[in-house]
């Protein structure tokens, strides 16, 4: 399987069932893949990836870092009486 990241297209291995799940978001959004890979480097000082086999993956949320923050402001709003409970809002984070 071939998978582009930036300009560089790299070249990797995963099982049928992983290649079966990935096969539904070819063309699609941006995804993040899991699993182990091989480096080598150069006498440049750069990083090639030589191998990767993947063994899991996540489709990304395209929602821009600039909109995801006006949604964390709104949320960090103090309350009426002006204090806010830290454990409470990261558990309202978290359930969102």
């Amino acid at each position: 399987m071939h998978l582009k990241a930036g300009d560089q297209i790299h070249f990797c291995v995963t099982s049928k069932a992983v290649a079966r799940r990935l096969a539904q978001h070819i063309f699609g959004g941006p995804g993040r893949v899991h699993g182990k890979g091989t480096w080598a480097r150069m006498e440049s000082g750069a990083w090639i990836l030589k191998r990767f086999e993947i063994a899991d993956f996540e489709p990304l949320d395209e929602t821009s870092l600039s909109r995801l923050f006006e949604g964390l402001r709104g949320r960090l709003v103090p309350p009426a009486n002006g204090r806010t409970n830290p454990v409470e809002l990261m558990r309202q984070l978290r359930d969102e």
